[in-house]
């Protein structure tokens, strides 16, 4: 009696083990049918996407993005590190920021932003530092400007030898 129940245990276990391989055998070949299939219609769908026309809100999208990134490197290029321009002598005069060349004593005609230290924005008539949040965006009549840069221009040569005081 017991080497028949030992006998039934093992053909059970046998073909519990004959099937659970059979089950993972039909799975994996299924399974690999269908994600061929799956990766078929997923790159049929994107060609189809591609050819298809552009939609307006994606066109609006792109548009502003490239818009975003390039006024982000606008900014950047148009920033400078005072400290790394060593072929240039700055003076402050009335909140504002001008740049003179030391080698041929001229003067960047476009202020720098004081708070910032990159170049302001020239409009119709005024200046504009673009870095200052809209609420106190500072703004400068060229007017202003030109008298500054009047006042300045007296300054270089003492700024150049050394002698302004700051």
């Amino acid at each position: 009696m017991k080497n028949l129940l030992l006998a039934y245990i093992k053909k059970f276990f046998s073909d519990s083990h004959n099937a659970i391989i059979a089950i993972i055998l039909a799975s994996l070949i299924v399974g690999s049918g269908s994600v061929y299939l799956f990766f078929q219609s997923l790159w049929i769908g994107l060609i189809n996407t591609l050819q298809s026309p552009t939609p307006l809100w994606v066109a609006i999208v792109l548009v502003l993005v490239l818009y975003v990134w390039f006024c982000a490197k606008t900014k950047n290029n148009l920033a400078y590190s005072i400290s790394n321009l060593k072929d240039y002598v700055f003076i402050e005069e009335e909140g504002l920021l001008w740049k003179i060349d030391k080698m041929t004593r001229e003067i960047n005609p476009t202020p720098l932003c004081l708070k910032h230290q990159h170049e302001m924005l020239e409009l119709k008539d005024s200046y504009l530092c673009f870095s200052c949040k809209s609420t106190s965006r500072k703004i400068i009549s060229k007017e202003k400007v030109c008298l500054v840069r009047k006042i300045v221009l007296s300054q270089i040569d003492a700024a150049l030898d050394g002698h302004l005081k700051k």
